[in-house]
């Protein structure tokens, strides 16, 4: 081979491996994904939102209901139909159909808090990202304890009008409870410190968080790649940018 071939070669390769790195580090961060699957995507949400947003309006749809359920003191059969949607957008595979979004407001918000931590454990995380997961972490999981108390004292319901119930007054303070907080605290949240948390303090929290992000500061993640961070077999995630059918084994929390 004459030199020239040789340093064209030597220009095709390199060229290759400039190519090759930029796409690497192009990509996302992990961490900055893992919040898009709480924040903007997710493979089986209603129009694959973000989890953190379809617990948000699953839990207005059980809010709305609850309400609609206590004005309906004089029709026993209407009251127990909004009871239901209630539970339906609490925990659609408790009650199959309902109003809401077919998901259910425990489901999202439980996964959206396993994104949190997953994007804290991420081997890319920021500091910030680990210190302020914790408390989010915190304040999601009572969030959940709240719904998950709604929807037990809906399921123990006997066979009354549930407008006339007393039950569906503690029902409908732990749904406001879990979306703005409890200015009461103790009765609901045992001994825990704080008593005003809700989904209303979490949005602002996760706001702040992803304010303080920066090298490199947060932007929401192009849908392909929070679509392909999935958990790869070895457990690990990467991204699989091949387009995997979604619903695989691949996707998963």
């Amino acid at each position: 081979m004459n030199p020239s071939s040789k340093f064209s070669a030597f220009l095709t390769v390199i060229l290759a491996v400039a190519i090759l790195s930029a796409c690497v580090q192009t990509r996302p961060l992990k961490s900055h994904a893992h919040i898009g699957h709480a924040l903007t995507s997710w493979h089986d949400t209603p129009g694959q939102e973000g989890l953190y947003a379809v617990a948000a309006r699953e839990l207005d749809f059980a809010i709305d209901a609850v309400n609609l359920a206590l004005t309906s003191t004089t029709d026993a059969e209407r009251a127990r139909r909004h009871l239901d949607n209630a539970l339906h957008a609490l925990n659609s595979d408790l009650k199959k159909f309902g109003k809401g979004l077919d998901y259910g407001a425990i489901r999202a918000m439980v996964g959206a808090i396993e994104h949190l931590e997953y994007a804290a454990n991420s081997e890319d995380a920021s500091d910030n990202f680990v210190a302020s997961v914790v408390s989010l972490a915190d304040q999601g999981d009572l969030v959940v304890t709240r719904m998950v108390q709604a929807q037990q004292l809906i399921t123990a319901m006997g066979g009354q009008n549930p407008a006339t119930n007393p039950r569906l007054i503690e029902v409908r303070k732990l749904v406001m409870a879990a979306k703005f907080g409890d200015p009461d605290g103790g009765a609901i949240t045992g001994s825990l410190a704080r008593s005003d948390w809700g989904l209303v303090h979490i949005s602002a929290q996760l706001t702040d968080m992803l304010a303080r992000e920066n090298d490199p500061e947060y932007e929401p993640v192009p849908r392909k790649y929070v679509l392909g961070l999935i958990r790869l077999p070895g457990g690990r995630w990467g991204y699989r940018l091949s387009r995997p059918s979604y619903g695989s084994a691949g996707y998963s929390y």
